[in-house]
């Protein structure tokens, strides 16, 4: 049964992209039909090079490549996680191939493109399996920084609830919604219109834990998923919340981190 439905689900999804013609994420590149059911055929092969050649950009502070650097911004090591897992690079003033993770990220934000955020989860998934296989699942939970109500309401999706659930679903791992976004200390203001500072308080201003998830996350590996990290203030203070509510540890993984956070912990 499980093969009839995945065999299913691959010619359904051959049969939207007869009615869609499928588009790369990256450049606007017309793909093949060839390539709708093959995860990586969501890029063309170009992005696809430069995806992957942005996974062996090397962090500054360690040396090591995004996948395996776990540089936590310094937000974060304030709230209590020491691990920060991305797998790309973000500068949102690069040109050229760092373009392409600009793009990618803000397809997901600004469209509910399944396949692209498959494609990501599936990449985070391969970057975690091993930490999680040391960590055993029976000790890891899942659950993401939820976005603010109001770019749900213009959207009309939350990329990193889709990110997150992806991802736990590859992994076998409990998933589970445990904050809330409420009130914003700086009101209309996006978090990308504020400062370092101002970030942080309003992130902690913006989030809340849901007491009846405090079972959830006790004693337990928290692996809390954005979909991208500039100063870290959300996820710190989502770390925050999960500290006071009993979580053993917590691993924070993204899509993207931030390039100037990463040269400002070398310095």
């Amino acid at each position: 049964m499980p093969q009839r439905l995945s065999t299913f689900k691959k010619y359904l999804k051959l049969a939207g992209g007869l009615l869609f013609v499928p588009k790369c994420p990256g450049c606007g590149e017309v793909m093949p039909l060839s390539t709708v059911t093959d995860r990586e055929g969501v890029l063309c092969d170009r992005c696809l090079d430069k995806w992957y050649q942005e996974k062996l950009t090397c962090c500054k502070g360690c040396g090591k490549s995004y996948p395996q650097c776990m540089c936590p911004t310094d937000a974060l090591l304030e709230a209590g996680c020491g691990v920060l897992i991305s797998l790309v690079p973000y500068d949102k003033n690069a040109r050229t191939s760092r373009n392409v993770v600009s793009k990618l990220i803000y397809e997901i934000k600004d469209t509910k493109n399944r396949a692209l955020t498959d494609f990501l989860a599936f990449e985070l998934a391969s970057a975690l399996e091993f930490v999680i296989r040391r960590l055993g699942a029976a000790n890891c939970v899942v659950t993401y920084a939820p976005r603010s109500n109001k770019a749900i309401n213009e959207k009309g999706h939350d990329q990193s609830y889709l990110l997150a659930g992806a991802f736990a679903s590859l992994l076998e791992l409990p998933f589970a919604k445990c904050f809330r976004r409420v009130s914003r200390l700086f009101g209309e203001r996006t978090q990308k219109e504020l400062d370092e500072s101002e970030r942080i308080l309003n992130a902690r201003r913006s989030y809340s834990f849901n007491p009846k998830r405090a079972q959830f996350v006790k004693d337990k590996c928290v692996i809390l998923i954005d979909d991208l990290v500039t100063t870290g203030a959300s996820l710190a203070a989502c770390t925050d919340l999960l500290v006071k509510n009993g979580a053993q540890s917590i691993i924070c993984v993204t899509v993207a981190a931030s390039i100037a956070e990463k040269e400002e912990k070398e310095k």
